[in-house]
């Protein structure tokens, strides 16, 4: 895996590298304008040092956005929880806080599935993961709202910890 860091112009043909003699899966992707979804060009890449491909038009299409809902163990909503987006399993987005009324909003992939969630990462050497699954089809599932209810474990080590900073 790599990344190139150089943002691509809009509407214009541009050019960009790729390591040579690689078998490369190329993916396009807009990682501060979550609400593009990410364009995964199809078929393996694989050029000798020199060699120029074109690989056509692509554009990016909108994503979906949806709600994830943070309550406490009762199901009242709380306020400041740092809700990701988790890729692949593994791979946890940038965090979106939690507002008044315990709403994070964040864009997912049309036809995708994956999940929301919290960590805690302790001085104290403990870690702790609660996530809620998600999985949402087309248009109609823009707007939806998913619900993480979070231990008071959790709740307790979260706040204790942004008190301390």
């Amino acid at each position: 895996m790599f990344t190139y860091d150089r943002w691509l112009e809009q509407n214009q043909a541009q050019s960009f590298h790729v390591p040579a003699g690689l078998n490369v899966h190329l993916k396009l992707d807009t990682p501060y304008d979550e609400q593009w979804c990410p364009i995964e060009i199809p078929g393996v890449i694989h050029l000798v040092r020199g060699e120029v491909v074109d690989l056509g038009r692509y554009e990016f299409k909108p994503a979906l956005e949806v709600c994830v809902l943070a309550t406490d163990v009762w199901g009242e909503p709380v306020e400041g929880v740092p809700l990701r987006k988790i890729h692949n399993g593994h791979h946890w987005g940038v965090a979106h806080n939690s507002d008044r009324s315990g709403v994070a909003r964040f864009y997912v992939v049309p036809n995708s599935q994956g999940e929301f969630g919290v960590s805690y990462y302790g001085e104290d050497g403990i870690y702790l993961r609660e996530t809620i699954p998600y999985t949402v089809g087309g248009n109609e599932d823009a707007g939806r709202q998913f619900t993480l209810r979070l231990s008071s474990n959790m709740l307790d080590r979260l706040f204790k910890q942004n008190r301390h900073n």
